[in-house]
């Protein structure tokens, strides 16, 4: 039997930028110390007269093979077992920033002394306000085996680096 994950799923043909998904991970998880887990960008790229708009949210992925966890000199990060998540345990951070250099998405977020990211609403009883806000369905959270979870995590890369 294949290995299953959760995963971020995200289909930038079905946004339209209405941002609830970033502003409802914002004012769940974040409203009181203005952190921001989620952002919605939009890219533009190519040459006149072949120019393309492209639009990408993104958080932590909750990579496969997660380039933070290894680097992080507490062990503040870790892999949760049972389904894939990349956790934190915030006491145990030290601010340092490693993880944020190693991660490819830029996804860990810095306030005062320590680091914070997206858990993807783990310990809640009720589905991450991300996807659930969105009027689209332009962002879910499935269980994926691990190379469908690979190819989602490249795609969401590709299109985070055309805005380098």
């Amino acid at each position: 039997m294949n290995r299953t994950e959760k995963s971020f799923i995200f289909n930038s043909e079905l946004c339209i930028q209405c941002n609830a998904c970033e502003t409802a991970c914002r004012n769940w998880k974040a409203a009181e110390s203005g952190l921001q887990y989620r952002t919605v960008k939009n890219i533009w790229h190519g040459v006149y007269p072949e120019v393309k708009s492209e639009t990408v949210t993104s958080s932590c992925m909750h990579c496969t093979e997660p380039a933070c966890i290894p680097v992080c000199p507490t062990e503040a990060l870790y892999k949760r077992e049972s389904d894939g998540l990349v956790l934190l345990e915030s006491e145990k951070c030290i601010g340092c920033r490693a993880c944020l250099k190693a991660c490819n998405y830029k996804a860990p977020v810095f306030r005062g002394r320590m680091m914070h990211k997206c858990d993807m609403c783990a310990n809640e009883d009720f589905p991450s306000p991300c996807v659930t806000t969105c009027p689209t369905g332009a962002l879910r959270i499935e269980l994926l085996i691990i190379e469908e979870k690979k190819a989602e995590e490249k795609k969401i890369l590709s299109l985070i680096n055309l805005t380098d």
